[in-house]
């Protein structure tokens, strides 16, 4: 009985925890809305209250004609299609696109191989308290070396877990078009007032300087127009009328 009591305690204490299934997810969506501005915070404040953030945003010149935001949301993956479908009703959709990894079995590898080194840390560090300190330079270059692999191989695990855990959605919000943009834009007037001011200025000194070359080339052309008019009218042959 006594036997089997261990037997069973062993097997119960080395099974380990299964783990559980782990998908990466990345998603990219583009959105067409009404008021860009009001689409982002509105936006901003949904991925807040479930547990994500904003880790990025970039921004286009939000006067001009078509404006666009371009934000980079992280998203508890347990809400990645809650936040999809939810997003996708704050405009009309331009382009959509997801990614999906399933990166379990990457995990369950970093799992295994750090029990096994772990467990030679353990059987190291009980060689060391058996042998003479002169002996064991050793040993203590090994142990480093382990540990510096299980610390490698933990942080890999964790980012791997992390990117689990968090899932990207590369968002791009783009401002509807305007009927009547112009109406909209108070400087419009003044600008169009400048240009035809400015054009109308420009005729007029052009028409200015025509005068002035005409009166200061007065004695060269003057002479020369009067004899070519004295030409033309004597060539032009007489009438004769019959009475």
């Amino acid at each position: 009985g006594n036997s089997t009591a261990k037997a069973v305690t062993a097997s119960t204490t080395t099974k380990q925890p299964a783990i559980q299934r782990a998908v990466i997810r990345n998603g990219k969506l583009s959105l067409k809305v009404t008021e860009i501005e009001s689409a982002e915070r509105e936006i901003a404040d949904y991925v807040a209250k479930i547990g994500g953030y904003v880790s990025s945003t970039q921004t286009s010149d939000l006067e001009s004609t078509i404006p666009t935001i371009s934000m980079k949301l992280q998203v508890p993956s347990s809400k990645f299609d809650e936040a999809f479908r939810w997003m996708e009703l704050k405009g009309r959709r331009l382009e959509k696109a997801i990614n999906t990894e399933d990166v379990t079995s990457k995990l369950v590898d970093y799992e295994a191989r750090l029990r096994v080194m772990k467990a030679q840390e353990e059987q190291l560090i009980r060689a060391l308290k058996s042998i003479r300190i002169e002996d064991s330079v050793n040993l203590r270059g090994q142990m480093m070396d382990l540990r510096g692999q299980i610390e490698s191989l933990s942080s890999q695990r964790k980012e791997l877990a992390g990117l689990a855990q968090l899932s990207v959605i590369d968002l791009t919000l783009v401002q509807e078009a305007k009927a009547g943009g112009l109406a909209n834009d108070s400087n419009w007037m003044q600008e169009s007032w400048n240009v035809s001011t400015s054009m109308l200025g420009g005729v007029v000194r052009v028409l200015g300087s025509l005068g002035i070359m005409l009166v200061v080339f007065s004695p060269i052309w003057g002479p020369v127009a009067y004899l070519f008019a004295r030409l033309i009218k004597g060539s032009r042959p007489k009438v004769t009328t019959n009475s």
